[in-house]
């Protein structure tokens, strides 16, 4: 190697250094990715194998491939720091490789750029661009994955030059080697591939394509077989989630594909790749139309500084579209500089070819002879230094107060709970991590009853209710607290901000205590009904529901009979609609009842014939009177009370239409039932001869203007 570039990659490896020194940030990310890799790490590392350590019992991990967590495994046994320096040795992990892609880069830029002078400042922007940095002193596998995609690069241009077989079959495999580790670290690395592939197919090298693309199919087999019939989650189906944070908003379909596609083109365009580039327009508050402006004039640089480099870049150029052509699918709260870092430098190279291209241009229309030195894009280093700053600050900070109770929290579990004891809450890696206990993630869903279950069917022993300022603990796992708080007590509470561990009893169906606990707020629930108590009453009878459709078996009688009281509630509330809504719920679950609850069955005709009557339906009500009547006299007999009730009423629709001698029939034959079944039906017979008393005197007073005629 010449003395000069030498010079400069020592200048480069310098800058990174210091750079990554002057960010370096003890504490822990508390992103959940990161412990979940320190714990794949550790699990690597103690021999438990490719295992979820935060989970129990240790299920084999699917989401994430396991080159990243075996090069922390690596680190953590050659260096034998568990506990308290565990995450600087991994830090250092990832500033090394950073420093070695920073290397790759200018590598690539020596034998890619028209004007080699540009590499030396392309490296530089890089280095210094501030979400690199980020990524190179947290623990993530973004930078392991930019190494594996910046050396394919590298090899793949030095096949193309290299004319000797043994050395170019030499550098393919390696490229192929590259893209194996790149696949093997984020999933994501799949756009190489087919990057690499559609290169070799335009450059008609199509033995080497077959092979590359036989290769890419096969080796993705292990990991394909590792996964099958795994039920964890993975980015495949998370993509075609709505909103994968938001089970209830369910799976797009083909025009909400189309739809995201358009969302993510304007959302990348204005906002994520000046972000990239430029990170201080990250914290520039632009309206949207400037956003979209400067986007466009970025992209026409990446774009113009791409034809420049020429077939030299070909392949870095069909990376960066595979890449963003996968991005534009994904999930708009994915969209971010995050899932984009290894396509950072090759946009910087791009652009910075693209600006030096343009600067040129414009040198020659005022003097032609006038030459523009590419180390004058060095200056553009200016535009860095704040967001390093802002970086610096982070790291010199310590965690926010949430957080820290969070961690309080989690270390307080570590010394106060059993090895086995299971915990639930919004990231559960980080607790585990903190805690050294199992911890799982509740379901973001508003359905408390399937949460509360899943709960149950994890072996949840406490619920840690945060304010890490994440929607779903106040959106889902906050009010399914509030539905059945009679099965979590606080143990453990950290203030300002409040952070609380609950203790969870598992009201299993198999003791009956979920039952038990339904059947004692139904009653609760109709105490309240019978005081006029309404709204504890229907407090009361929701909570009942809610515990309810936790047994399995579902109880459907006894559902039903609860609807029904509810319909009772609403009824007497004059909420009609809602009273009929909880009445047809009482008659499909008391249907459903074996043996029946005739009498039951009976109460829920009357009471939606009522509802259908007190509402001013009087056609629907009638048919629905006679409906009840034939079936209280089918099924209790044709003295039963419930018979009496029904004429009672139905004689009282026929005299508000003006049929008194259809009401006088019913007010009678309901007088006759009422009197045979004894004292216990005297309110309802003093009901029905005060109706047939209003019924006389009508008859009366009716008479009366005839005789007047």
């Amino acid at each position: 190697m010449q003395r000069k570039p030498l010079t400069h990659l020592l200048v480069l490896l310098a800058v990174v250094g210091l750079a990554s020194s002057f960010v370096f940030d003890p504490k822990l990310d508390p992103n959940g990715d990161n412990a979940t890799y320190l714990l794949l790490g550790k699990a690597l590392a103690g021999g438990a194998g490719y295992v979820e350590l935060f989970s129990l019992p240790h299920v084999r991990h699917c989401q994430y491939p396991p080159v990243y967590p075996a090069l922390i495994a690596g680190v953590l046994k050659a260096t034998g720091w568990w506990d308290q320096h565990q995450l600087a040795c991994v830090k250092a992990l990832n500033v090394a490789l950073f420093g070695v892609s920073i290397v790759l880069l200018y590598l690539i830029a020596c034998r890619m750029l028209p004007e080699k002078g540009l590499a030396l400042p392309v490296a530089l922007l890089t280095g210094l661009n501030a979400h690199l940095l980020r990524f190179s002193v947290i623990e993530m596998s973004e930078m392991a994955h930019l190494v594996w995609v910046l050396a394919a690069v590298l090899c793949v241009l030095l096949w193309e030059r290299e004319q000797e077989l043994r050395r170019k079959a030499a550098l393919f495999g390696l490229a192929l080697a590259f893209l194996s580790l790149c696949y093997y670290t984020r999933t994501a690395g799949v756009s190489l591939a087919v990057a690499m592939v559609v290169y070799l197919l335009v450059e008609r090298r199509w033995r080497a394509a077959g092979v590359c693309a036989t290769f890419a199919v096969v080796q993705a087999i292990p990991w394909w077989l590792w996964c099958r019939g795994s039920s964890g989650a993975g980015y495949v189906g998370q993509m075609f989630a709505r909103d994968p944070y938001n089970l209830d908003a369910g799976r797009i379909h083909l025009h909400d594909l189309a739809l995201r596609v358009v969302q993510n083109v304007d959302h990348s365009c204005a906002f994520v790749l000046p972000d990239a580039l430029v990170p201080a327009l990250g914290s520039m508050r632009l309206q949207h139309v400037v956003a979209w402006a400067l986007g466009a004039a970025l992209l026409a640089l990446v774009v113009y500084g791409a034809v420049r480099c020429g077939r030299a870049c070909r392949l870095a150029a069909l990376y960066c579209l595979c890449t963003v052509s996968m991005l534009l699918l994904w999930p708009g709260v994915w969209a971010g500089v995050r899932f984009c870092v290894s396509l950072v430098p090759l946009l910087t190279l791009f652009a910075c070819v693209g600006v030096w291209a343009v600067a040129q241009r414009l040198a020659a229309l005022h003097k032609p002879a006038l030459r523009v030195h590419p180390a004058l894009l060095s200056l553009l280093l200016v535009f860095h230094l704040g967001p390093v700053w802002t970086l610096h600050k982070i790291a010199k900070a310590p965690y926010d107060r949430a957080l820290r109770n969070y961690i309080s929290v989690a270390n307080w579990a570590g010394r106060n709970t059993p090895p086995d004891a299971v915990f639930s809450c919004r990231k559960p890696t980080v607790f585990s991590y903190f805690s050294g206990r199992p911890a799982t993630v509740y379901l973001f869903t508003s359905d408390r009853a399937s949460l509360f279950r899943d709960l149950c069917a994890q072996g949840v022993d406490y619920v840690v209710l945060d304010q890490l300022g994440y929607r779903a603990t106040g959106a889902y796992l906050f009010p399914a607290r509030q539905e059945y708080r009679g099965v979590f007590r606080p143990v453990y509470q950290v203030r300002n901000p409040d952070t609380y561990v609950l203790a969870m009893s598992n009201p299993g169906v198999a003791d009956g205590r979920a039952l038990a606990l339904a059947r004692a707020l139904s009653v609760q629930g109709l105490q309240s009904l019978l005081a006029s108590q309404y709204p504890q009453a229907l407090e009361s009878f929701r909570r009942a529901e809610s515990f309810y459709r936790l047994c399995r078996p579902l109880p459907l009688g006894e559902l039903g009979r609860l609807n029904n009281n509810a319909g009772t509630l609403f009824f007497r509330q004059a909420q009609y609609d809602s009273a009929l809504v909880r009445i047809a719920l009482a008659q499909e679950g008391l249907e459903h009842e074996s043996p029946p609850d005739l009498t039951s069955l009976a109460q829920v005709r009357f009471n939606r014939a009522s509802a259908h009557d007190f509402a001013g339906d009087d056609a629907t009500a009638l048919v629905a009177y006679l409906d009840a009547l034939q079936f209280a006299s089918a099924n209790l007999g044709e003295r039963h009370a419930a018979v009496a009730k029904v004429l009672n009423n139905l004689g009282r629709l026929h005299q508000r239409h003006g049929q008194r001698a259809d009401a006088e029939k019913c007010y009678r034959a309901a007088i006759s039932i009422c009197e045979q079944s004894g004292p216990g039906m005297q309110e309802l017979l003093d009901l029905v001869q005060q109706n047939l008393q209003s019924l006389g005197a009508e008859i009366g007073r009716s008479k009366t203007r005839s005789d007047v005629r």
